[in-house]
């Protein structure tokens, strides 16, 4: 919810990274990993997403798009896990943060 992003970012004077990709992509994801507690049916996922996403949802439920919002750097997420860990990493080397030493061996 915003309001946590809001008191995070404030009590611990801290970034926030927010991580996102389309619907398309993660419905894809999903599909893909088959867990049994997941939803499979893109009419299920199109609800839980929207729900998450804070559409149609009251100021006190999920927020999700306004949270990506409060985020001080966002990574789109459309590729492959290696990548994602990579971009993670350009961004806790430019905050001064020192990240995973074998990312660094890596470069």
């Amino acid at each position: 919810h915003p309001d946590e992003v809001e008191w995070v970012k404030r009590n611990f004077r801290t970034r926030v990274i927010g991580v996102t990709a389309p619907p398309e992509v993660r419905f894809q994801r999903l599909l893909s990993r088959a867990r049994a507690s997941d939803t499979l049916t893109l009419e299920g996922f199109t609800q839980a997403d929207e729900r998450d996403r804070g559409i149609g949802e009251p100021a006190h439920g999920q927020q999700g798009d306004a949270c990506v919002e409060l985020a001080d750097h966002v990574i789109q997420n459309t590729g492959t896990s290696e990548h994602l860990t990579m971009k993670l990493q350009e961004i806790l080397f430019g905050l001064g943060v020192e990240g995973n030493p074998r990312m660094q061996e890596r470069r």
